[in-house]
């Protein structure tokens, strides 16, 4: 039984050490077994890649809101679950539907209009979900 779902979005240009750590030390102290947990990306390069090597050396379920630009998805192995791919917007909504808590590991520190991981970010304020934001420093 899934008892906390957890999505998370990230750069492609991946995590800052700092980013890495806090995320390991922020899904190791999740109440429960981690195998009661599920583990949501978006399954692009850089940071989900990074996230879910983590969530998965945890023992989260994982489940996969894939894009439809294969250029950028990194193909991650073990998900429990692979959505259909959808556009990267509409994947990202996904994500954020599907979890009751976000972590967020933007390659900035303000908010960038034209950035997935911001999109993402603003549409969780806007439906409520509670996030934590990993700063880059």
């Amino acid at each position: 039984m899934i008892t906390k779902r957890i999505g998370f979005t990230g750069t492609r240009q991946g995590m800052t050490a700092r980013q890495k750590a806090e995320l390991t030390l922020i899904l190791s102290e999740v109440e429960g077994g981690h195998s009661e947990h599920q583990f949501i990306h978006g399954d692009c390069i850089g940071a989900d890649a990074r996230a879910h090597n983590i969530a998965l050396a945890l023992g989260y379920h994982i489940v996969i809101y894939p894009c439809t630009i294969h250029k950028q998805r990194a193909y991650c192995q073990d998900a429990d679950k692979v959505h259909r791919p959808q556009n990267p917007l509409a994947r990202n909504r996904d994500i954020v539907n599907a979890a009751q808590q976000l972590i967020a590991a933007p390659g900035m520190v303000y908010e960038v209009v034209r950035s997935g991981t911001w999109y993402t970010v603003r549409y969780a304020r806007r439906v409520g979900v509670p996030m934590t934001i990993l700063k880059p420093w």
